[in-house]
């Protein structure tokens, strides 16, 4: 019997396939991601530690870093990594020379570190050397380089090796960073913008950096903002896009090669979302297409097209369910509503993460399978089954082991249902649930196992 449960855990875990994620973040040459179970993995580039497993070792496919569940978003910079726990914490680790980590020291880290005690960090970017942060109560925070070109934007051209409060507003919204200028959204709808403008990518009318947050306009009607490569793409409320900055690959999407120091309306298209990389961008819509332009020369669009340029927004396939986005150096991620993960473009240190020891670049979104922490020894040492799947009413746990409790996640990783158990078998009344694809965690004897499940 205990070699038949062993057989059907095996095949459960393998049918996690590829819809499992949650969140991925493109970077320069590594990628992280959050699978809906709330793990984290990450693969690429692995130099100075910033994938955190504890190694200097690259690696081509998603790997676990730490044992923890709990981790609710990350963000990637040039060669370091922050993440916020749902608990509110933050954490960072990889390169650290410029204080990018916001440990107080200069010393790279190669797993993730707490970065102070605070508890309410509500989400992070990064630029290419130094890191920006918004906490629930709206303030703003920044640290790491800001020698050059004051992208910090505390008026000063220090460079910061802890949170720094960045002015006395408490009305930020978002923010958004990727080389050496940074965007953010007030909460009154009000852009900013501040750091290195040689290309006008602040989009102020000039030319000239920017110390502190500066107000592009006088708008109140921005919804959203992506920083690129020296260019910058913004959504209104109602969908429009705009961009400015460099234009030297048609990234911002005006049919034109010219660079604009104002923000630029694209016309004919509403967006829900835009991401900014590092030539290019993607934006989806809201009957769920994605969409793609800029430089595609190591097939970051995904349109697999036969220029190196594409001047305009240009649909990527016939897909729409498109809807978690991320425009990396050369390279874009993009998650289906089913939680699938797909991923395109250049791969020379396997931030595409697909594990076959080949840095082969992909024209088009490929998917990336669910990677799974469960070795073959755990699977022998456990009896932990649910049943039946697929599941109308009545989900059944049971283990050899004292179960203490058990979640049900969504494929966007919300949880959904929680209940305690405190024995070796139980129930969980799940007709409530509506039909498609669920994540059951079960926890039992301090051990965590994640099952995938279809609700009838």
């Amino acid at each position: 019997m205990k070699k038949i449960i062993t057989i059907l855990l095996l095949i459960l875990s393998l049918q996690l396939s590829a819809q499992c994620w949650q969140k991925a973040e493109a970077g320069f040459y590594h990628t992280l991601g959050v699978k809906a179970d709330g793990t984290l993995w990450a693969w690429g580039l692995n130099d100075v530690g910033q994938l955190g497993n504890g190694t200097n070792t690259n690696t081509f496919n998603p790997v676990q870093i730490g044992g923890e569940n709990n981790w609710q978003s990350v963000a990637v910079g040039f060669n370091h990594s922050l993440a916020i726990k749902t608990d509110g914490t933050l954490w960072a680790w990889g390169r650290n020379e410029t204080g990018q980590l916001g440990d107080g020291t200069a010393i790279d880290k190669n797993t993730p570190i707490q970065i102070g005690t605070a508890a309410n960090w509500q989400s992070v970017t990064a630029g290419s050397n130094y890191s920006i942060a918004i906490k629930t109560d709206g303030t703003l925070w920044a640290w790491g380089a800001n020698t050059l070109n004051g992208n910090l934007g505390d008026g000063t051209l220090i460079n910061k090796n802890v949170p720094t409060q960045i002015g006395t507003d408490t009305n930020w919204q978002s923010v958004d960073a990727f080389t050496t200028h940074t965007v953010a959204v007030k909460t009154d709808g009000s852009l900013w913008t501040w750091g290195y403008n040689f290309n006008g990518q602040l989009g102020v009318g000039d030319y000239e950096d920017k110390h502190v947050p500066t107000r592009v306009g006088t708008s109140n009607s921005w919804a959203t903002a992506s920083a690129g490569d020296k260019f910058t793409i913004a959504l209104r409320t109602s969908g429009t896009m705009y961009a400015f900055g460099r234009n030297s690959d048609g990234q911002l999407g005006d049919n034109s090669y010219a660079q604009h120091a104002s923000p630029v309306q694209i016309l004919s298209h509403v967006f829900e979302s835009v991401a900014a990389g590092s030539n290019h961008a993607i934006g989806t819509k809201a009957d769920g297409t994605m969409w793609a332009w800029g430089n595609d020369g190591l097939g970051q669009l995904g349109v697999a097209s036969v220029s190196t340029d594409v001047g305009t927004p240009t649909q990527v396939g016939t897909g729409v369910e498109w809807q978690l986005i991320s425009a990396g150096n050369f390279y874009s991620t993009g998650i289906k509503s089913t939680g699938g993960l797909y991923v395109w473009g250049s791969n020379n240190y396997g931030q595409l993460g697909f594990g076959d020891g080949t840095d082969t670049v992909r024209l088009t979104p490929s998917g990336v399978g669910c990677p799974t922490s469960l070795g073959v020894n755990d699977l022998v040492a456990s009896t932990m089954v649910i049943f039946p799947n697929p599941v109308n009413n009545i989900l059944n746990v049971t283990s050899d082991n004292a179960i203490t409790s058990a979640s049900i996640y969504n494929v966007l990783g919300q949880e959904v249902i929680s209940k305690s158990l405190n024995a070796n078998e139980g129930q969980i009344d799940v007709s409530g649930l509506h039909s498609g694809s669920y994540f059951v965690k079960v926890n039992a004897n301090n051990s965590v196992k994640t099952f995938k499940v279809i609700k009838e």
